[in-house]
């Protein structure tokens, strides 16, 4: 079936509408970040339609257009009456990753575009979900209900997403949805610009996007049409936030990053493992150097892991079973001991497929950020960066631990796929690590500079003639 793209792209309109309401309501001026307003309106439509589809409630143009004009409006009269404007300082320098950066996202669209659904899980299991939401209507049918449709441990947000885009083309055409996920991976480079460029200098800032967002692991992975690709965007745009946030202690960014990782948590079940590992990075950082701030990041923790109480009720009350493993074997010493041949295959597999180079410099670049924030004893955010690393992985390995499924099966399924947030996540904490280092460099650069000039132009002395 042939959909249509003019209502696919009228679909984005209102993302970023709603997108832009929310951060105005949050304290952000959203229409002049559009890549920040657009993910915004991304993650917020897609908790929203992931929690009402488990009533049987669907979205769909009409109704996003009703929820885009009531928040624009509410937004409008609770706008500040004297807002001071944005002086932002953009150098050519700076600007010049951006070209081929959007060269890059131009190429991808006119290549995916039409591509169609060719991986297993892309057709068998996000492409099936989201094609009965769109024909069905919601989840009260045998796809979300039996255990004849794994695998049922993945929330709904992408394909409530997918679905929303059918309807809003009006038809099931997953080839064309590609085009809504290169815009996602255009919006994402954006956002984390957005993010850091108040803390980075935008030529480093620039860079670092680009080569996340070029990078091989990422591109095979955005074209793929599986829950990847969002969920390490949804998980880096809410670490750096947090990052940011431990800085500059704005409320709003904190907001953000809740509403990132909440996201995070409803696209695919590691996600909700990358969120805790966030939650108790944070709280711990703040535990050891700034306790007065741990009763607002504990409350916008609290609202990230909330959001994932409607699906674990729905996984209940459907007696789902996951059929890849249990959560309280993670508790069960006994089975811990019993299956620790387990941790050493699964740690060194996906230590290899994080080192394995499809993911470019973003390795190294993570390690150059770590080292510099020690160098230049930025004690708190490496703590934070670390610690989320650390847990992050380590989480995995524990999942795969547990697993009922051989190691080596495991890895080769979903091994690429699980380590992708944390690799792009490692890179964009980077740049706000080595920020200091990275202006201490610069400003010798430039004295140096200046001073080759002014010897340069200072006048030679003449040798006096002898009397």
């Amino acid at each position: 079936m042939s959909g249509s793209l003019v209502g696919l792209l009228y679909l984005q309109v209102l993302y970023v509408a709603i997108g832009a309401a929310l951060l105005q309501l949050l304290g952000l001026r959203g229409w002049r970040r559009l890549g920040l307003t657009y993910m915004a309106g991304l993650a917020a439509v897609g908790l929203l339609a992931a929690e009402l589809v488990l009533v049987q409630i669907t979205l769909g143009l009409v109704e996003l257009t009703l929820l885009a004009l009531v928040m624009g409006v509410t937004a409008f009269l609770r706008r500040p009456r004297t807002a001071a404007r944005e002086h932002r300082k953009r150098d050519l320098l700076g600007l010049a990753p951006l070209a081929p950066l959007v060269a890059l996202l131009g190429y991808a669209l006119v290549a995916v575009g039409r591509r169609p659904l060719l991986e297993f899980d892309g057709w068998a299991i996000w492409g099936m979900k989201a094609r009965a939401l769109y024909q069905l209507g919601g989840t009260a049918n045998p796809v979300f209900t039996s255990d004849a449709y794994p695998p049922l441990q993945h929330p709904v947000l992408f394909p409530s997403l997918e679905a929303i885009g059918f309807r809003a083309m009006g038809a099931f055409d997953p080839a064309l949805f590609h085009v809504q996920l290169v815009l996602v991976a255009a919006a994402f480079s954006f956002a984390l610009l957005d993010l850091l460029a108040p803390r980075v200098p935008l030529l480093l800032a620039g860079l670092v996007t680009l080569a996340i967002v070029s990078a091989a692991g990422t591109v095979q992975q955005l074209s793929n049409g599986l829950a990847d690709a969002p969920l390490a965007f949804f998980v880096v745009l809410g670490v750096v936030a947090l990052a940011r946030w431990l800085e500059t202690d704005e409320t709003a960014v904190l907001a953000c990053a809740a509403l990132f990782l909440g996201a995070a948590a409803l696209t695919k079940s590691e996600g909700a493992l990358f969120a805790l590992a966030a939650a108790v990075a944070l709280l711990g950082t703040l535990a050891a150097w700034n306790r007065a701030r741990l009763a607002r990041a504990g409350l916008a923790m609290l609202a990230v892991l909330a959001v994932l109480v409607p699906w674990r009720a729905f996984i209940a009350a459907h007696h789902l079973p996951n059929p890849e493993y249990s959560l309280g074997n993670a508790a069960n010493p006994g089975y811990l001991s019993d299956h620790a041949g387990r941790v050493g295959p699964a740690a060194s597999g996906l230590a290899e497929r994080i080192a394995s180079g499809r993911f470019g410099f973003l390795v190294a670049l993570t390690l150059l950020g770590l080292a510099a924030a020690l160098v230049s004893r930025r004690y708190r955010e490496l703590a934070f960066a670390g610690a989320w690393l650390a847990l992050s992985f380590l989480g995995l390995v524990l999942v795969y631990w547990i697993s009922s499924v051989p190691v080596h099966l495991t890895l080769v399924w979903s091994g690429d796929r699980t380590v992708t947030a944390i690799v792009l996540g490692g890179a964009a904490l980077a740049p706000l690590l080595a920020a200091p280092a990275w202006q201490e460099l610069e400003e010798d650069l430039t004295r140096r500079r200046l001073s080759r000039r002014a010897a340069l132009l200072a006048p030679r002395q003449r040798p006096q003639s002898p009397r």
